[in-house]
């Protein structure tokens, strides 16, 4: 081909080159969402369910692991709740078996153990036909948690090589903060220290009064951690 044809073309080749980008889709519509992460990805209370299964198989009662188990589960209720725990026990022709009413009495007597009024316990029965002999009763109560209402798995802008125009806008992507977000949530042991903090104890008032004699008499009031005060504790 003559080079003045070829020449010719580039201008051709280039306007096809800008319609194919011009006609590509963007990987976001431009829908704008808040820059603040904890708006994006709120850290939401709601009672939720906490659920155990004892799994009866000892003939005597609850075998150390799950008697275990059962107390922590009854201390739990006792801190995060005022509500019943609630024990679905499987029963097979409209009757538990033996070894599930043994099991169900130790139930019972691990939870009145935590302090639990046998009022709070609230008992009902399933049907556990065809599931087996080790169908497990069922403790649940209804708990504060708190969580993050979606997953950490939207990915709206490609923050690849094959990002477009929105990699250069200097903005925090949709997905930063959800997981740490998340694992704030989960590791929260007062769903309630999220919301607001927690009521301050009283000063200590002798240490206070302390202080102040120090600073009026030019000392240093902080605690001295050197060699020379921990030989004079020690003595």
């Amino acid at each position: 081909m003559p080079r003045r044809s070829a020449l010719a073309l580039i201008p051709l080749g280039l306007a096809a080159v800008l319609c194919g980008c011009a006609g590509e889709p963007l990987p976001f519509d431009g829908t704008t969402y808040p820059q603040d992460y904890r708006v994006r990805h709120p850290i939401l209370l709601s009672q939720q369910p906490a659920r155990l299964a004892v799994i009866p198989r000892w003939a005597y009662g609850l075998d150390p692991r799950q008697a275990d188990d059962v107390r922590a589960f009854g201390h739990a209720f006792r801190t995060e709740t005022m509500g019943v725990i609630q024990v679905s026990v499987p029963v097979v022709a409209g009757r538990p078996t033996p070894l599930v009413k043994t099991n169900a009495r130790a139930v019972r007597t691990a939870l009145v153990g935590t302090g639990i009024d046998a009022r709070n316990i609230r008992w009902s029965e399933y049907d556990a036909t065809g599931l087996g002999p080790q169908s497990p009763l069922n403790l649940s109560f209804a708990k504060l948690t708190a969580t993050v209402p979606h997953p950490c798995n939207d990915w709206p802008y490609d923050l690849a090589a094959g990002a477009g125009f929105e990699s250069f806008q200097n903005e925090p992507y949709w997905n930063l903060g959800c997981a740490s977000q998340t694992n704030l949530a989960l590791q929260a042991a007062d769903p309630l220290d999220l919301v607001r903090p927690r009521v301050e104890g009283p000063a200590d008032t002798v240490k206070r009064v302390n202080d102040i004699q120090q600073l009026r008499t030019g000392n240093d009031p902080s605690t001295d951690y050197g060699p020379t005060a921990a030989s004079a504790s020690g003595s």
